[in-house]
Parts: structure tokens; sequence; C-alpha cells
């Protein structure tokens, strides 16, 4: 190494580079002469070298449509403080590092890196202190349900007097708003319907921090949500009628909010604007023939006296078993068939 002559020739000085950060190292020093090198020196006491940037804690998502992601995170703040910092560690920026998870249908190693300076992460995170019902729900416990006082977003194209109808619930199923976080960024490009994981780098001028934990699994919304009490009304010897819930989208943030994040477009994709409805006739064997799917735009849907939309399948055959399947049909595309069998 490169060395100089200090304390009037009593001492060497010298630097170490190529290191890596947050780890400790023993240094061995021995003298080097013409003739060969000399024993090595005893070993030094450990010496660690300073981290690069501030750790953040575990992210959490909060919000999820069907190709995004709201992140929420704060910074680890334990054993930080001005005596213990060896250089400047002021953040420039965050990276958001989003896996498929495991349990993905697709590979795990595929990933998504998002770039947020500082002052946008801030932005982000301040926006979501300032929404006063997604700031409630930071302080419910987890265990209890979900409130049903949540607006519920109007739908694109102005006033209209048709229930606003969306995909399922944006909030993670089961799962609340957490304690509010300092930082906050919106992964966008992602797959429908598929599990993910998200991890958080922080950015200084020294450059890129340790990984922060992993978020815990979560997946993003399908293209339409899925009818679940799909149910028989009445059957006759020539038809069917069945009935079902018509799915809304309810919101843990003010429209506003959604705006402000840049979600408005993403949202608007998952409006419901009809349904599907096919028949087949009940059969041993694993195919089945089924009828030439019948759309029913949602403006046009009929509903019984409770809201629920109904349809009459028609022309069948007298005593003969039928199934008959159902799903929703947004903007971005069609949903998973659900299945009523009737024997």
């Amino acid at each position: 190494v490169d060395y100089t002559v200090v304390h009037d020739g009593k001492a060497i000085q010298f630097s170490l580079t190529g290191l890596a950060s947050e780890k400790e190292y023993i240094v061995q020093l021995a003298a080097l002469t013409q003739f060969g090198q000399g024993s090595w020196s005893t070993e030094s006491q450990r010496l660690s070298t300073w981290r690069c940037a501030p750790l953040p804690l575990a992210p959490q998502i909060i919000l999820r449509t069907h190709t995004a992601l709201v992140v929420g995170w704060s910074l680890n703040e334990v054993g930080r403080s001005p005596e213990t910092l060896g250089h400047d560690e002021d953040i420039l920026e965050f990276v958001v590092q989003t896996d498929i998870a495991l349990s993905s249908p697709v590979q795990a190693n595929l990933m998504n890196c998002t770039y947020i300076s500082l002052e946008q992460a801030t932005k982000l995170g301040q926006v979501l202190h300032e929404d006063s019902k997604f700031a409630q729900r930071s302080d419910v416990n987890e265990q209890h349900p979900l409130d049903e006082e949540i607006p519920v977003l109007a739908p694109s194209g102005g006033h209209t007097d048709e229930p606003s109808v969306f995909g399922d619930a944006m909030i993670c199923d089961g799962i609340l708003a957490p304690h509010l976080p300092t930082y906050a960024a919106v992964v966008r490009d992602l797959k429908p319907n598929h599990t993910y994981i998200v991890s958080i780098y922080a950015v200084s001028c020294a450059g890129m921090g340790c990984a922060s934990r992993k978020s815990q699994e979560q997946a993003t919304l399908a293209l339409a949500p899925r009818i679940d009490d799909l149910q028989i009304d009445e059957v006759q010897h020539d038809r069917i009628q069945v009935s079902w819930n018509l799915p809304r989208l309810r919101l843990p943030f003010a429209q506003s909010t959604c705006e402000q994040l840049g979600l408005v477009e993403s949202v608007a994709e998952l409006e419901v604007v009809g349904f599907d409805v096919r028949c087949a006739a009940s059969t041993t064997w694993t195919r089945l023939h089924w009828r030439d799917p019948e759309h029913m735009q949602i403006g046009r849907l009929q509903r019984d006296d409770n809201g629920r939309g109904y349809v009459v399948v028609s022309e069948l055959d007298a005593g003969r078993p039928y199934i008959v399947e159902l799903r929703a049909c947004s903007a971005s595309g069609a949903g998973e068939w659900c299945r009523l069998d009737k024997q």
C-alpha cells in the first residue's frame, strides 16, 4: 500500500480502499524490503466501516390496485445520532425494490426498482398524513373490522345517477392502515393478481445503504372482482333466475388523495362496466359445451328490490341439470368465472 511517514519518521499512515460498508475488519502489517517480506504484526483491534445510509424500517403496503402498490415506510432511528455518524448521512433518494414472491405463479427472480427522491417520498408521505380518514385508520387496532364510512370513488366521466361500481376493496384484505409513515412511494407497472414483496434502500452521497426487512406478501388486484355470492332465485321448466350483490370499490383515502398519488387512472380501469353470464348442460364429461356468453352492461342491468343484480337464463331443456357461470368485466378486462351448479 502507499503510505506517508508521519511523526518525524516514527510512524506511517496509510489508507485501505475498496472495503465494504458496515463491515468489521482486522488489519496486520508486514514490512517489505528488497530482500523480501518480514513477519506479520499482531492483529489490530476490530475496525468497522461506516454505513452508507440510514436503514429504513420494513415497508408496509398501504393500498393496491391491479397495476400499482402504495408503499409507506420510516427510518430506523435507533442508535442514530450526530455522535455516532462518521460522515454526512443526508439521504438523497430511496430505491424501492419490488420482487415477485415465491408464492406467485411466475419466476421469483423478476424485480422492479423504483427510484424516488427524498423530496418526493416526503411529499407523498405528507399526503397520507393530511388525509384525515387514513390518519384515523392508522390508530385502529388491526383486529377490528374495517368501518363502512369510506367514500366511494366517483366514476370517470362526470356525475351519474347509477351507483359507482368497482372492483373489490382497495385496502388489503384483513389489514388496516399501518401507523403513519414518514415516506411513501407508488410502485407502478405491476402484473394484475400477482403477489409481491417490497424492500427499501436509502441512498446518500456515500452510496446505497443496506436493504430494509421485506414487507409482508401482498397481491395486486385482479382485473375484475370475483362474484362469490351467486345464488338461485327462481327455477322454472325452461329458465333459471340467478342474482348476486354488486361489488363496490371503497377507498381508505379521499378521492383528492388518490389524485395526488397519481392513482386515478389505475382506479378508473377497475370500474366494473358489466357482467358476462354463460350456461352449459351438466355432464359427466370433462369438457362442457358452453353457450356463447351473454354480456350485460352495468347501466342496463336488472336489479331486484334489495339492489342485487339478476339475470334470467332461458331456453333450457325441462328436467335437465345445468351449470351457470358469471364473471365481472371491468374497463381493463374480464374477471374469473364463478360457478353455480344446478342439479
